[in-house]
C-alpha cells in the first residue's frame, strides 16, 4: 500500500467515526450544504466572521456556536460554522 492510499485509509477511518457521532438529520444537513457548496459545508470562524464568505455572525449565532448539540450556520452562506 502507498503512504498516499494508507493517508486516504486513515482519512476515511475517521470521517466516518466522525459521522458516527452526529444525529441523522445532522449528517442529511452535512450532505446538502457539501452538494450545494462545492464540496465545503464546514468553515472555520475568523474572530466573529465567517472566513468562507467573509461576513459577520450575528450574537445569537455565536452563542448556538458554544451549544454542543445545536449546529450553527452562516446567514449569509449558510454553511456549518466552528470555532477551533
Amino acid at each position: 500500500m502507498t503512504q498516499l492510499e494508507q493517508e486516504l485509509a486513515e482519512k476515511t477511518a475517521e470521517q466516518t467515526a466522525a459521522r458516527a457521532k452526529l444525529s441523522a438529520p445532522d449528517v442529511a444537513q452535512y450532505e446538502q450544504l457539501r452538494r450545494r457548496k462545492g464540496g465545503v459545508a464546514v468553515v472555520e470562524m475568523d474572530g466573529n466572521v465567517c472566513s468562507a464568505c467573509g461576513v459577520r455572525v450575528t450574537a445569537h449565532i455565536q452563542q448556538q456556536l458554544n451549544q454542543a448539540d445545536h449546529l450553527a450556520r452562516c446567514g449569509n452562506c449558510e454553511r456549518i460554522l466552528v470555532r477551533v
